[in-house]
């Protein structure tokens, strides 16, 4: 190999480096791949929530209490494709009466209480307390509803 040819393959090698560098070390993945070590796990362990709300869009009027019986209605089902959701179709409507919130461990009273009607909120609920626990939960996504209040008795 002449010194020019050499020259050219470490001019090669290093814009490669460089290339990577620059373009990739934001890139986790590249980043897994370049910082790799045996002894440090690449992933942890995420505890995910059992109920996590996200207010949409704040309705008007009368506001959800304890003591009331509201109605909420399933506006879209992000987990639809599942056959273990199917108990919550588009347009299902959930009664529930809500009582305090340290009376209850009710996901439903947890979502309604504070609402307005015509409030929305997507609701995110773990595979165990949106369907009980068992074999079928194990490997089952969140489900992810999206709900609005309808009624206010």
């Amino acid at each position: 190999m002449t010194t020019k040819e050499w020259l050219l393959s470490a001019l090669a090698i290093i814009v490669l480096i460089v290339s990577i560098i620059i373009l990739g070390i934001n890139n986790p993945n590249v980043k897994k791949v370049i910082f790799r070590s045996s002894s440090v796990p690449t992933s942890v362990p995420v505890k995910q929530e059992k109920l996590m709300i996200e207010d949409i869009k704040i309705g008007s009027g009368k506001t959800a209490q304890p003591g009331d019986i509201v109605q909420l209605k399933i506006i879209s089902n992000k987990s639809i494709n599942l056959p273990i959701a199917a108990g919550y179709s588009l347009g299902k409507i959930i009664d529930v009466e809500l009582v305090p919130k340290d009376d209850t461990q009710s996901p439903w009273n947890k979502v309604s209480l504070g609402m307005s009607l015509g409030s929305r909120r997507l609701v995110t609920l773990d595979p165990e307390t949106a369907y009980g626990s068992g074999p079928q939960t194990e490997t089952a996504p969140p489900l992810v509803l999206e709900v609005e209040l309808v009624k206010i008795n």
